[in-house]
């Protein structure tokens, strides 16, 4: 990932910690993708191992994509409460 912004040079690692939240942001993202797939497996006759398998590449797959998406959401979020700590940098 990039350490600034290539066009108006905002630096995306704010302090240590800060994504901690978008973090949180992804893992709930996947938890909502995933869950419902799950259910649809658990109560159809297959394997254990189809039923946590296939939600479990799933998220796998889906994780670079939440990972950017909830990182992106957590600083639009964090800009629109506190504006004025984007224009320092």
């Amino acid at each position: 990932m990039n350490q600034t912004c290539p066009k108006c040079q905002l630096k995306y690692e704010r302090e240590p910690g800060y994504f901690l939240a978008a973090m949180s942001l992804s893992y709930s993202m996947g938890f909502v993708v995933v869950l419902p797939i799950f259910l649809f497996l658990l109560f159809r006759d297959l394997s254990l191992l189809y039923v946590v398998g296939i939600p479990g590449v799933i998220l796998v797959m889906l994780a670079p994509i939440t990972f950017r998406l909830s990182r992106l959401i957590w600083l639009h979020f964090d800009f629109r409460i506190n504006p004025q700590e984007f224009e320092k940098n």
